[in-house]
C-alpha cells in the first residue's frame, strides 16, 4: 500500500501501489505530492511509543469526583497506572462511525479488476506412480495406445493418402506416430490432468489434410514429384510450430480464460463443417479419381461401390454403437472387433496381402523409416517455400482452431471429472509438445477427450496410463510396417467416417437444445453451410466476423454504469462531526456518483450521457453540482471514446456541473491531455483524482465550505456530549466519569486484537482506524475527527478489537471504561439509560445509512 501525504496541508491517505512514484495534486490545497511506499516498520515503531498520557483521571485515581459523591471502581485499570488498559487497545470494525461507500472492494485494490471467468487454485502435478492403482493405469494405457495407433493410421490416411507418392506414405505415417508418442509423453510428464491422453486429433488433422491437398495441387502443376514429400512435411511441421507458438503464448500470458469468450456457435459450425469435409475426403481416399461432390454420381456404380460401401457401412455402425454405449471399454472393443472382423473377412476371401495391396484394398508393407532425413541437405533443398507460404492462411486458421478446441476439451474433462485443472498450464504443455513435434517433422495434436474419458472411466488415475500409450505409439512408429499389409484400407476409412459423423452429430445435432437462443443455433448452421460449400478458410473468415459481431452486440447490451449513487447515502472515508454529517445527509444529493465497469466504447458514452441528462432534469431530486465518474472497475477505453468524453464535458458546461474523473489510469490521462482534453481546467468544469474516495471527500468539503462548517472549531467535551446524548441534563454528571487522555501523533489508542472494554470521544485532533495485515501491511479504513465517538460497541461485545486506532496528529480524547459503566448502572440508572439510548441511536443511524446505501444500489 502506498501513502499520499501532503506536507502543505497535512492530508494523508492510503492509495494503491500502482501510483508509486507518481506526482498527484492534493485534493485540498492543490499542492503537488509524490506518492511514496508505506513504511513496513511503521507498526514496529509505534509499538515502542509510550501509552497515551492520562491528564484527567477518573475518580478512583484521585481525580474530580461527581457532584453527588459517587466514586468510580476502575482502580488499577485506568490508563497511566500500570493496569492493562494503559496498553494500546483495538477497535471493532462496527465502531466506525461512517461506513465507506466502497463496500464491494477494499481500499487496498491495486487497480481495475477484469470480470472474466475466474481460475481456481491449480492441482499439483502428479507423479508417474501416484495413482495407487498402477494396474488400472497400465490397462487403460494399453487400450488407449491401441485406439491411438488406429487413430494415427486414420489421420495419416486422411492427411497424406493421395498427396504423397505410395513410396513416401510410410514417412508420413511414421511422422504421425511420432506425433502421438511425443504428445503422450508430454501429457504424462507435464500435464496436471493425471490420466489425460493426447495425440493427433480429427479436427486439426482435417485442416492439415485440406492444406496438404492445396499444396499438392500447386506442386503437381509446376514442380517435379520429388519435391512433394519435402514440401508437404515442411508445411505440416511449420503448421505445428506456429500452433505451438500460439499455444505457448496464450498459456504463458495467462490468456486461456479469454479463449472461453470465443462464441461456441461459431466454433461448432466450423467443426460440424469439418466433419462433412472429412466424409468427403474419405471418398477421395477410397477412390482417388473422385475429387469433388460431382464424383458421387458414378460412385454408386457396382465396382466403385465396393470400395466405399464397407468403409461407410462399418463407420456408421461404429458411430451408432459408440453413441449408444458409453461404457469405458466400448470404443477399444469396437475397434478390436472392426479390425479382427476385417482381417478375418479378407482371409476368407483367400487373398494374399500382396494381392490386396496391388488391387488397392490394403497397404504395402515398409521397413522402419528414419524421420531424421528431414534435416539432410538434399531434403531441405527440395522444399518449395513459396508453395508453403501461399498456404499460411490455413496455418493461421489451424492454430486458432486447435487452441479453441483444446480449451473446450480441457473444460469438458475438468467438468466431467470435477477436477481443478489450470487451463493456462495445459495450453503451455500443448505448446511445448507442438514445437517438439514440429522439429520431429510431425503434425499438430491435442488432448483426446474420447480417450481421456475412456481412461478415467476404466479406473486410470495417474500418468502411467499416458506413458503406457506413449510406449505403444513409439513401438508402432518402428514396427507398424510389418503389420500394415494385413489391415484393409476400409478399416481406417471406417474410423474416419465414424469420427466425421460424430463431429456433425455433436455440433449440429446435440447443440440444438443446448442454445437458449434460436439465433445462436442459426449462426451455427450458417457457419456450417459456409464451411461445407465455400471451404474451411471461408468458414473461418465468416465465423471470425460473426464472432466479433456477436461479442460487440451482446457486450454492448451490458450497462457500462454498474451503480448510480447519491452522495446523501454514500460518503468518503472520513468520520465527521455529527453537525457535518447532518448537513451532508441534507445536501449530499448534490453529489452524483457513477461507478463505471467493463470496456468503454464510444457507444457506451451515450448511456452515460442519457443517464446524466435525465438526472440533471429530475425535478424531484436536489440539483446536481458534482458528478463523479469512477473508472476503477473499467478495464479499457476505446481510442474513439475521447469524442464521448467531450460530449460529457459539454453537458456539464450546459448545466453548470463539475465533472470529476476518478481512478483514470495515468496512461489514459496522458492520452487525453495529449489530444487537448483538460482534466483539471481553470474554469473548474472538470477535475481528476487518483480515486473516488479522494473525489468524494473533495466534493463533501466544498458543500461544508459553502455552509461554513468545514473548518473545525474548538469544542468542549460538554458540547460534544450535549449533541450526542439524548438527555443534555445528564452531561455534567457524565463528565466526571470520563478519563481525559492526550495522544501524541503516531501513538495507538489501542491495537488490533486487544480486549474491547471501553468507548472513546474525540475532543480535538484526528485519528485513523486501520487494519493491520500480515507482512506489516496496513490499510486505513477511516479517518476520524473532533466530535467523533468510537468504540462504543466495545463495552457490550466480548470480541477483541478487529482494527487499531492510531493518532495522525496530537489529540485529546475521553475514555469511558466498561467497569465505569457498570458503576454508573448501579449508582445512576437514569444516566446509564441515557448512555444505552445513545448506543441504540448510533446503531439505528448505521442501520439507516446501510439501508439507504442498499436502496441506492438496487434502484
Amino acid at each position: 500500500m502506498a501513502v499520499f501525504h501532503c506536507a502543505n496541508c497535512g492530508l494523508t491517505k492510503d492509495v494503491a501501489d500502482k501510483y508509486l512514484g507518481r506526482s498527484i495534486p492534493c485534493p485540498k490545497c492543490g499542492h503537488s505530492v509524490s506518492i511514496e511506499p508505506s513504511s513496513p516498520e511503521a507498526r514496529d515503531d509505534h509499538d515502542d511509543l509510550e501509552p497515551p498520557v492520562l491528564l484527567h483521571p477518573a475518580p478512583e485515581e484521585g481525580g474530580v469526583e461527581p457532584s453527588d459523591g459517587r466514586k468510580g471502581q476502575d482502580g488499577p485499570e485506568a490508563a497511566g497506572q500500570g493496569g492493562e488498559e494503559a496498553a494500546p487497545r483495538p477497535i471493532s470494525l462496527d465502531d466506525v462511525q461512517t461506513p465507506t461507500w466502497e463496500d464491494e472492494e477494499p481500499r487496498a485494490s491495486t487497480g481495475p479488476s477484469i470480470p472474466i471467468a475466474e481460475e481456481t487454485a491449480q492441482a499439483p502435478r502428479p507423479g508417474i506412480f501416484s495413482s495407487g492403482n498402477s494396474a488400472a493405469d497400465v490397462l487403460a494405457g494399453v487400450f488407449s495406445g491401441f485406439s491411438g495407433v488406429l487413430a494415427c493410421l486414420s489421420v495419416a490416411c486422411l492427411i497424406f493418402s493421395g498427396s504423397l507418392l505410395p513410396i513416401d506414405f510410410p514417412h508420413g505415417l511414421t511422422a504421425v506416430f511420432a506425433t502421438g508418442a511425443i504428445f503422450a509423453l508430454y501429457a504424462a510428464f507435464r500435464s496436471r490432468i493425471p490420466f489425460v491422453q493426447a495425440g493427433p486429433e480429427i479436427a486439426g488433422a482435417a485442416v492439415v489434410a485440406l492444406m496438404v491437398r492445396s499444396m499438392h495441387a500447386a506442386l503437381l502443376a509446376n514442380h517435379p514429384a520429388t519435391v512433394i514429400l519435402p514440401t508437404v512435411i515442411a508445411g505440416v511441421s511449420l503448421a505445428a510450430f506456429l500452433a505451438g507458438l500460439l499455444f505457448w503464448f496464450v498459456g504463458a500470458k495467462g490468456l486461456g480464460s479469454w479463449v472461453r469468450f470465443v462464441p461456441h456457435q461459431v466454433v461448432g459450425g466450423i467443426l460440424a463443417g469439418l466433419g462433412v469435409l472429412v466424409l468427403k475426403m474419405v471418398f477421395v481416399f477410397l477412390d482417388e479419381q473422385m475429387v469433388c461432390f460431382a464424383g458421387l454420381t458414378p460412385a454408386f456404380g457396382t465396382e466403385v461401390c465396393l470400395k466405399w460401401l464397407p468403409a461407410f457401412g462399418l463407420g456408421v455402425l461404429l458411430f451408432l454403437a459408440a453413441r449408444r454405449f458409453r461404457r469405458p471399454l466400448v470404443q477399444p472393443l469396437l475397434l478390436v472387433l472392426l479390425l479382427a472382423g476385417a482381417v478375418f473377412g479378407v482371409q476368407l476371401l483367400g487373398t494374399s496381402p500382396q494381392e490386396m495391396a496391388q488391387n488397392g484394398w490394403a497397404f504395402a508393407g515398409y521397413a522402419p523409416r528414419n524421420i531424421s532425413v528431414i534435416y539432410l541437405p538434399g531434403f531441405i533443398d527440395r522444399i518449395q517455400w513459396d508453395v508453403i507460404f501461399d498456404n499460411l492462411g490455413y496455418m493461421v486458421a489451424l492454430a486458432g482452431l486447435v487452441v479453441a478446441t483444446a480449451m473446450l476439451t480441457v473444460t469438458e474433462v475438468d467438468t466431467e471429472v470435477r477436477g481443478n485443472y489450470h487451463l493456462d498450464d495445459e495450453l503451455k504443455t500443448l505448446g511445448q509438445a507442438h514445437i517438439l513435434s514440429a522439429f520431429a517433422g510431425g503434425t499438430p495434436g491435442s488432448y483426446s477427450e474420447t480417450r481421456t474419458m475412456a481412461a478415467w472411466r476404466s479406473g486410470a488415475r495417474g500418468p502411467l496410463a499416458a506413458l503406457t500409450a506413449a510406449v505403444i505409439l513409439a513401438a508402432a512408429a518402428v514396427c507398424f510396417g510389418r503389420v500394415l499389409p494385413f489391415i484393409p484400407k476400409f478399416v481406417p476409412a471406417a474410423i474416419l467416417v465414424a469420427l466425421g459423423c460424430e463431429m456433425v452429430a455433436r455440433w449440429l445435432g446435440d447443440t440444438h437444445s443446448m442454445f437458449t437462443r434460436k439465433d445462436d443455433y442459426g449462426v451455427l448452421v450458417f457457419v456450417f453451410l459456409v464451411t461445407v460449400f465455400l471451404g474451411f478458410r471461408m468458414g473461418v473468415g465468416v465465423g471470425a466476423v460473426l464472432a466479433m459481431m456477436i461479442l460487440i452486440m451482446r457486450y454492448g447490451r451490458v450497462n457500462v454504469i454498474k451503480f448510480a449513487l447519491s452522495g446523501a447515502a454514500n460518503r468518503a472515508n472520513v468520520d465527521r462531526a455529527p453537525e457535518q454529517l447532518r448537513l451532508l445527509r441534507e445536501q449530499g444529493g448534490q453529489i452524483h456518483i457513477l461507478r463505471l465497469q467493463g470496456f468503454i466504447f464510444l457507444g457506451s458514452t451515450s448511456t452515460i450521457l442519457k443517464q446524466l441528462r435525465e438526472r440533471f432534469l429530475a425535478s424531484d431530486q436536489p440539483p446536481v453540482r458534482f458528478v463523479i465518474l469512477d473508472f476503477r472497475l473499467v478495464n479499457g477505453l476505446d481510442s474513439a471514446v475521447i469524442i464521448g468524453l467531450r460530449k460529457l464535458r459539454q453537458l456539464a458546461e450546459e448545466f453548470g456541473v463539475t465533472l470529476i474523473f476518478a481512478g483514470l489510469p495515468f496512461e489514459v490521462e496522458g492520452q487525453l491531455q495529449g489530444v487537448g482534453f483538460a482534466l483539471n481546467d481553470p474554469a473548474g468544469v472538470t477535475r481528476s483524482f487518483v480515486d473516488a474516495d479522494f473525489a468524494l471527500e473533495w466534493c463533501e468539503d466544498r458543500l461544508l465550505e459553502d455552509a461554513g462548517k468545514l473548518a473545525e472549531r474548538a469544542v468542549s467535551i460538554e458540547d460534544i456530549l450535549r449533541s450526542a446524548l439524548p438527555d443534555p441534563a445528564v452531561v455534567s454528571g457524565f463528565v466526571g466519569y470520563l478519563e481525559r487522555i492526550e495522544v501524541r501523533k503516531g501513538q495507538a489508542v489501542f491495537r488490533q486484537g486487544d480486549p474491547s472494554d471501553a468507548m472513546y470521544l474525540i475532543q480535538s485532533g484526528h485519528l485513523n482506524v486501520q487494519l493491520e495485515l500480515e507482512g506489516n501491511k496496513i490499510i486505513r479504513l477511516v479517518k476520524m475527527g473532533a466530535g467523533t465517538v468510537f468504540g462504543e460497541m466495545g463495552i457490550y461485545a466480548e470480541a477483541p478489537r478487529s482494527a487499531s486506532v492510531v493518532a495522525t496528529e496530537d489529540c485529546v480524547i475521553y475514555r469511558l471504561s466498561k467497569k465505569m459503566l457498570e458503576e454508573i448502572q448501579s449508582r445512576d440508572p437514569h444516566l446509564a439509560s441515557a448512555i444505552h439510548r445513545f448506543v441504540v441511536n448510533r446503531l439505528a443511524e448505521r442501520l439507516g445509512e446501510a439501508n439507504a446505501k442498499i436502496r441506492d444500489l438496487v434502484k
